[in-house]
């Protein structure tokens, strides 16, 4: 008989789930594994049918401490710090440089810039931090 009471069968699946974690993880993988092409078109169906959203969702991400994390207000606004401050346009893809990470704050401490510039300025801080 099916439980009816929505707390009783949440305890139930969670039960579930936590005794059965690695085979659901292993079934979950081979049936991605047998059904790749299906998979890769339904995503590409909604891919389709959602791009908008997509991309403003996409646009609301930055990399954060090897995570991506989704912000409230989309973070770029196309301009590099260093290039754009000059006026000058080396790509129309922007990149977060984060100086410093706070965890409490995922754009603390941030610039925006460009391809060139975020590659320059990383390579400097490599150098610098290679000779001490």
């Amino acid at each position: 008989m099916p439980i009816r009471d929505p707390e009783k069968k949440r305890a139930s699946d969670a039960r579930y789930y936590a005794a059965n974690r690695e085979r659901r993880r292993a079934d979950h993988a081979r049936y991605r594994s047998e059904h790749k092409d299906e998979i890769r078109a339904a995503d590409a169906r909604y891919y389709v049918t959602h791009k908008d959203e997509m991309r403003e969702k996409e646009a609301r991400r930055v990399a954060f401490l090897g995570k991506r994390v989704a912000l409230k207000d989309p973070p770029r606004t196309g301009v590099c710090a260093l290039a754009g401050v000059a006026g000058v346009v080396h790509s129309d893809q922007t990149h977060i440089h984060h100086d410093e990470y706070d965890p409490a704050d995922p754009m603390a401490y941030t610039r925006e810039l460009c391809d060139r510039c975020h590659g320059a300025f990383t390579e400097s801080l490599r150098q610098r931090e290679a000779c001490g």
